[in-house]
């Protein structure tokens, strides 16, 4: 597994998602979005919860010590992922992306979000992880930001980063963004570098600047 600053390979299929105005945490600017888990995966955990409860019903009428003890144990494995599946469908969608505004880039598809200032950014650019040496190996696309200080994304984000290089504050995985990755450098790059035309973040302007 090798990684290195590089070209992107192309995405199949392409993205078709589009950038949006939105607000996180009280700053208005342009949302790229990266893709929020599905309902499938709520329901899933909602399955498997309920296979542990029957389990360990089952175990508890069992009467052998064995089975109360293995009964209690997929009871409790059970609750815990039935809950995690009623968290899942009941969370609200938010706005769950790279938020670009005025005043920074903010990274809210966790918590807590984080915003590096646009004075703290040096530099954007595409990095690669190859997995493999051989000329087929499967390569995987990263947006790389990088800023000083180099933890103003904070020391998680800024391990990931430091894999691809010394001055990345962190990256973003481009697989999982909902919009072509060609359109998100270019409108990361052009705020970067023009900063006459932050204001325009959070307006329909920035969205037809980006889509055209």
């Amino acid at each position: 597994m090798t990684t290195s600053s590089h070209p992107w390979r192309d995405q199949e299929p392409v993205p078709t998602g589009r950038v949006v105005s939105a607000e996180v945490d009280g700053k208005r600017g342009l949302l790229i979005p990266v893709r929020q888990a599905k309902t499938q995966a709520g329901i899933i955990l909602l399955i498997v919860g309920l296979v542990f409860l029957g389990l360990a019903a089952w175990g508890l009428t069992g009467g052998a010590s064995f089975g109360v003890v293995a009964g209690v144990a997929a009871a409790l494995i059970g609750l815990l992922l039935f809950a995690s599946g009623v968290f899942a469908l009941r969370k609200p969608k938010g706005h769950n992306g790279l938020l670009l505004s005025p005043e920074g880039m903010t990274l809210a598809w966790f918590p807590p979000t984080v915003t590096v200032p646009w004075e703290q950014v040096t530099d954007v650019r595409p990095v690669v992880l190859r997995m493999g040496k051989s000329k087929g190996a499967l390569v995987h696309n990263y947006l790389g930001v990088a800023a000083t200080p180099r933890d103003a994304a904070g020391s998680r984000l800024r391990g990931t980063a430091a894999r691809f290089a010394p001055d990345l504050a962190f990256v973003i995985a481009m697989r999982t963004v909902a919009v072509d990755q060609r359109l998100v450098l270019k409108a990361v790059r052009h705020y970067h570098t023009n900063p006459g035309d932050r204001a325009e973040l959070g307006t329909d302007a920035a969205v037809t600047r980006v889509h055209g």
